[in-house]
Formats: structure tokens, C-alpha cells, sequence
């Protein structure tokens, strides 16, 4: 007998955002010390995440997909108020009949950067710890659970009779209170792998086609930069995978939108890019007792904002998020300032770059890989910083970000 199934239906839906990185709007004033973290935020939006999310929650209620599974970097460094008012936020979900799962990330757990700002002056404020963590989000999350791994924040929960879905905790943090910066890099130990092969092996047993969730990625979804974005021991993940046929993992992290299989490994990876910057992307899951069928949208919160809530940057939100992401750009191409070059020839790079980064981000190119390493733009970026070259190629979408289809290949569909 299945414990706590979220549903009975054959086709349930599941969406999926990740790297939402709320701060809550009462740890800033907007002052000085808070618009330098977001001039250096690598273009995310801090200042409106809370009306972003509460618009997001507004299409969750109309369209109703069956739950909502968020795989990590919640709040922007783990802040306690943060965590509480996403939770808040999410809460009417519930009472719609909709699951709210969650897991954390790299910046959600005794994060010795949680700030408040105010004025010219950052303070430090309330962490979350592992505890607090299964608090908060124990109306929404824990309660479903089917079991729990004592270890870690790793939870397993049966979606329907044909799906169990395992969350899990691929983070490094401390179990006390931190002075530190947060661990970019992961791994999920083996205490907890022990639990994860535990619910395989239970999900097996029941006929329960398996969906992994995680915050760090198993694959290198970048030629040039995966470094702390990869497991530590991926390998021994895959091999696990491997074992028992698992097909499917979903992932952030890299705030880039990617799906990847492996020639080593059974599964197919879905990274979902970061809700709080480019287009806000999220990836809706539609399944069957035979096949996952995922695909990717941008939410235009535009859409489900009241008229009085349109003001200053929530006029045009999207264009709000490009001009950031512009401005981070123009950051890390501040070496073409230098550059003898003309101011045509350093604007027709710069837009270039800028459109690759973008293209890169979103998972979608709006060129052929063919188009890109023949035209002008590509030889010219390259001419003027050659060491670019390799990080200029691994920028280059050349393949279907955007949706995914998997056929289930189990013993018992045989």
C-alpha cells in the first residue's frame, strides 16, 4: 500500500522553477548598500522577486498543474525572513490542492552572508538551519513525505500510483550557525545514497517510474565553466542511476536552461534556468504510465499583475530583466573599452556576445551553430581576445533546450 500518493490521476502535471533567490522586502530600504548587491547580483532581480513570485503563484492557481517542485536557492543567502515569506507566498496553493515541494540549495542553509540592508550599511539577520528548514515548509512539503533520510534534507513522495518523486539534499553546509560564505560546490554523501537507493529499490517494487530532484547537476552543461557546478561525485551517482535504470533528473544551479543525457549514464538532464533573471523560465512535466514529456515556458508576470500594481520597472518587467542582464554584461565586456578599436566595431562585438549570453541563458539560439562560427561578429570577438575563444564555443546552443521526451524503458513496461 502506497503511502501519502498527491494524486490519483494517470497524467499528472508537475511545474518546476529553480534559483528563485527572494529577498524578502522587509530585510532592504532600497538604500545605498542594497543597490550595490544588486549592481553585483549577475542579473538577478532583487527588488521584486516577492511581487514576481506572487504573480507566479497567480497562474499556478488559474492553470493548476498538480504541484510545484522548487530545486533550490530559494532566498539570496539564506535569510530566515526570506524563507518564511516564500512559504507564505506559495501558501494558497495548498489550500487549491496544490503541493508545494521543495529542496534546498547552496544558499539556503547556514549562509553566513544572510544580510539585511539599510542605508550605506549591511547587517546581519536570522539564518535557516536544517531544522527550521523542515518547519517551514512542512505544511507544504514534509508532511507528503513518503520517508525521509534521517541525514539529510532528502525526502522521497509518491506523486500517483505510477511516480515517485525523490528530493534531494546535494549541498555542503555547516550544522551551526555561520561567519562564512556558502559552498558552491556539492555532493550527496553516502549516508543519504544509501536513502536515495533505498526508494529506488521501493519504487521499483511498486512499478513507480522514478523523477530525481536535486539543486547541483550531475553533468557538465558547459564545456568551459562546471567547476562546482557538477557533484563532487557524480560518477558515483551515475553509477547508482546506472544500476537501476533511473532516466530522469531535474536540477538549477547554473541559472542556465540545458538538457543533456550522458553516454555514461541511463539519465536525461533537465538544468532549469534561474526564475529570477532573463525570462523567467519554468519547465512543466506532463506524464503517463509510459512516457515524460517535458517543456519549457517563460512566464511574462505582466499577465497577472492588477493594473495598480504596474508601476516604474513592473510597467515592463521583461524589459526591466533584459536591462539588467545588459548591465551585467556590459561588465564583463568592460575589456573592449580599451580595445583600439572603432566604436562601431566594439558595439557590433559587444551586441554579439551579448545576444550569445542571452541565447546561452534561456537555452534557446536564435542562430545555427554554423551561422555563429561564420559570421564577422564570431571571428572579430575572437581576433580581439583569442583566449576567448573557448568560452565563446561553449556558449553556442546547437540543440533542444526547450523540450524533452522520454520513453520509459522499465522491466515491468516490458
Amino acid at each position: 500500500m502506497l503511502k501519502n500518493l498527491l494524486t490519483q490521476k494517470e497524467n499528472p502535471k508537475i511545474w518546476v522553477i529553480s534559483d528563485t533567490h527572494l529577498i524578502a522586502n522587509e530585510l532592504h530600504d532600497k538604500g545605498w548598500a542594497f543597490q550595490k548587491m544588486q549592481n553585483t547580483s549577475v542579473g538577478k532581480d532583487l527588488h521584486y522577486q516577492q511581487k514576481a513570485l506572487l504573480a507566479f503563484t497567480r497562474k499556478v492557481l488559474k492553470e493548476k498543474p498538480d504541484v510545484v517542485v522548487v530545486t533550490g536557492d530559494i532566498t539570496f543567502n539564506g535569510e530566515r525572513l526570506s524563507m518564511q515569506r516564500f512559504a507564505e507566498i506559495f501558501a494558497p496553493l495548498r489550500r487549491h490542492g496544490i503541493k508545494l515541494l521543495v529542496l534546498p540549495g547552496n544558499h539556503d542553509i547556514y549562509d553566513g552572508w544572510a544580510r539585511k540592508f539599510k542605508d550605506d550599511v549591511q547587517y546581519r539577520t536570522d539564518q535557516v538551519s536544517p531544522q527550521d528548514f523542515k518547519e517551514i515548509f512542512y505544511d507544504s512539503s514534509y508532511r507528503y513525505a513518503a520517508r525521509e533520510d534521517g541525514s539529510s534534507l532528502a525526502y522521497s513522495v509518491n506523486l500517483s500510483p505510477n511516480y515517485r518523486l525523490i528530493l534531494a539534499d546535494s549541498n555542503i553546509y555547516p550544522m551551526e550557525y555561520s561567519l562564512t560564505h556558502p559552498h558552491t560546490h556539492g555532493r550527496i554523501d553516502d549516508e543519504e545514497l544509501a536513502f536515495i537507493e533505498g526508494q529506488i529499490i521501493e519504487a521499483e517494487s511498486n512499478h513507480q517510474h522514478v523523477l530525481f530532484f536535486m539543486h547541483h547537476n550531475l553533468y557538465r552543461h558547459n564545456a568551459v565553466i562546471y567547476h562546482n557546478f557538477v557533484l563532487d561525485n557524480a560518477s558515483q551517482v551515475k553509477r547508482l542511476f546506472n544500476k537501476y535504470n533511473v532516466q530522469a533528473v531535474f536540477s538549477g544551479h547554473i541559472h542556465a536552461q540545458s538538457i543533456k543525457k550522458a553516454p555514461d549514464c541511463s539519465a536525461y538532464e533537465v538544468v532549469t534556468s534561474c526564475f529570477s533573471s532573463t525570462d523567467q523560465g519554468y519547465g512543466e512535466i506532463s506524464l503517463n504510465d509510459k512516457q515524460l514529456c517535458y517543456k519549457r515556458y517563460s512566464f511574462n508576470m505582466d499577465d497577472y499583475l492588477a493594473p495598480a500594481e504596474k508601476h516604474g520597472h513592473l510597467n515592463n518587467y521583461r524589459q526591466y530583466l533584459w536591462d539588467l542582464f545588459e548591465q551585467n554584461n556590459r561588465y564583463h565586456l568592460r575589456y573592449l573599452d580599451n580595445m583600439e578599436l572603432a566604436d562601431e566595431e566594439k558595439a557590433k562585438i559587444a551586441r554579439f556576445l551579448g545576444d550569445m549570453h542571452w541565447d546561452y541563458f534561456v537555452g534557446k539560439g536564435g542562430m545555427s551553430k554554423e551561422q555563429i562560427i561564420n559570421s564577422e561578429e564570431y571571428r572579430r570577438s575572437i581576433e580581439v581576445r583569442p583566449k576567448l575563444k573557448g568560452y565563446i564555443d561553449s556558449l553556442i546552443v546547437d540543440s533542444d533546450n526547450w523540450n524533452l521526451k522520454i520513453n520509459w524503458k522499465n522491466k515491468w513496461l516490458e
